[in-house]
């Protein structure tokens, strides 16, 4: 087959998804207009050598706490579901604030078929608050910062 008309060689299709049923469930709900979330899950690990071993080039990794962080783009409204939102999650204190899970089915087709996954963050609290508005669309955007005790895939 002769090159493409960028001179590329053609390589296959190696399947398809779409991921149309993703959905964004906080504390249970989901009712907030949120418009990008970008989640961090990070662990310290530190490589340590020991001096006294006859192969000082051999080393160990050490292994600690891991750190969460999120942060969240969202339009503001309505009232109830923001008030909400900061009431549940603000407050560190809150034991029954609840997780937020990013889930979906990752498949081609009707009727949600595909593989299904789901991203939790456990026990978000907020740790900041923003806000802008732009004259041209009239919207209040907050751009919330969250950390979260654990991250489990499923």
């Amino acid at each position: 087959m002769a090159d493409n008309v960028f001179g590329r060689q053609g390589g296959n299709i190696k399947g398809a998804f779409s991921a149309d049923t993703l959905k964004l469930q906080i504390g249970g709900k989901s009712d907030l207009l949120v418009q990008n979330l970008r989640v961090q899950y990070a662990q310290q690990v530190s490589k340590i050598y020991d001096l006294s071993n006859a192969t000082p080039a051999d080393a160990y990794y050490v292994a600690g706490r891991a750190d969460g962080q999120a942060s969240m783009q969202k339009v503001m409204g309505p009232n109830a579901t923001v008030k909400d939102f900061y009431s549940q999650f603000g407050d560190p204190c809150n034991a029954n604030r609840g997780n937020l899970v990013l889930s979906g089915s990752f498949g081609c087709g009707g009727g949600g078929s595909g593989t299904n996954t789901a991203v939790t963050l456990e026990k978000p609290v907020v740790t900041s608050f923003g806000m802008a508005v732009n004259a041209n669309d009239v919207l209040i955007t907050e751009d919330t910062s969250l950390i979260f005790h654990n991250l489990f895939v499923t």
